[in-house]
């Protein structure tokens, strides 16, 4: 069973149509409107000062010590723009309560997760959220969980040392669960705020936001109107971090790139990512594929190909 559980499985990477109607639903990257009381803030603080007495069950030594605070997320992992909101709002409070110690500015992760176009429900994940607060160069994570109590709105605050990424065992939980605090909401309109969002950020149009090198350049999208699926007859597999061995990562991500007359791929995007560095090793391996042609009406032209690599862990 144990040797069957380090085994990695990466299946064969499949081009696929992705039609303008993507089940990809993008969640709007603003704060939302929800209005917090001065009584709601103070429950937010008292709970932010008993998170900083947890400083020294994560190691995290005063004065050196840099502090993410992760999207609130509901019981299926999904966050919604009030998880973000309460998220931010602790992480202000956090910083009043600790003044020796540094929080991340949220802004830079809600950034970075945009960017990376990581589905949220993977971000909920404990060591998820550790290799979160590395990526912000943070060496402890405050993840939290909502959910609903009579007409209350609970969270769940558990305070987590993210210097590395740790296997699930019993010792952990009990450490994890050492750090946890809990605070009631009363009296916050939740039911529009509470809508969990898949991605955040606009999705946009190729390539998401960002310039390809020649803006003049013509290509079309394969499988329309007439355009061909190509073959790819050179397809590396991409490296499997060690940070994904360890958290065994699961799941597809999704790139659109560029495959030019001569079959070579270029300008890579991520369309949906996945997290532990799976989105770096996947542009990275597209780099050495050799695909093609694309045709359209049997001429060669530049083609835009969604591909999807899927990841499985046993």
């Amino acid at each position: 069973m144990l040797s069957s559980l380090r085994t990695f499985f990466f299946t064969s990477l499949a081009l696929f149509l992705l039609s303008s109607t993507s089940t990809i639903a993008c969640g709007q990257f603003l704060r939302p409107s929800v209005t917090l009381s001065s009584a709601q803030v103070e429950e937010i603080h008292t709970l932010a000062t008993r998170v900083s007495h947890h400083l020294g069950d994560v190691d995290c030594k005063t004065n050196s010590c840099l502090v993410l605070v992760n999207n609130f997320s509901d019981s299926t992992g999904a966050t919604s723009p009030l998880g973000i909101q309460l998220a931010d709002e602790l992480s202000i409070q956090l910083g009043k309560a600790a003044t020796d110690i540094r929080v991340v500015n949220r802004d830079n992760l809600l950034q970075f997760i945009a960017r990376e176009r990581i589905p949220t429900h993977f971000l909920a994940e404990h060591n998820a959220a550790r290799w979160l607060a590395m990526q912000m160069s943070a060496n402890a994570v405050v993840v939290g969980e909502i959910g609903k109590e009579g007409t209350a709105l609970h969270l769940t605050i558990r305070f987590l040392d993210a210097r590395k990424l740790e296997k699930q065992s019993d010792d952990l939980a009990k450490r994890e669960e050492k750090t946890r605090e809990d605070a009631n909401l009363d009296g916050l309109d939740t039911s529009p705020a509470l809508a969990p969002l898949e991605l955040l950020g606009e999705s946009g149009k190729y390539p998401y936001g960002i310039e390809i090198s020649d803006p003049k350049l013509e290509f079309y999208r394969v499988g329309q109107n007439g355009v061909t699926v190509p073959g790819c007859r050179r397809r590396d597999d991409p490296e499997v971090t060690n940070e994904a061995r360890l958290a065994h990562a699961s799941g597809s991500l999704v790139v659109e790139a560029l495959i030019t007359t001569d079959g070579r791929v270029t300008e890579p995007r991520i369309v949906r990512g996945l997290p532990f560095g799976l989105n770096d090793s996947a542009l990275a391996v597209l780099k050495k594929w050799r695909c093609g042609p694309v045709l359209k009406e049997g001429v060669p032209v530049t083609g835009l190909v969604p591909i999807e690599m899927t990841f499985y862990l046993f």
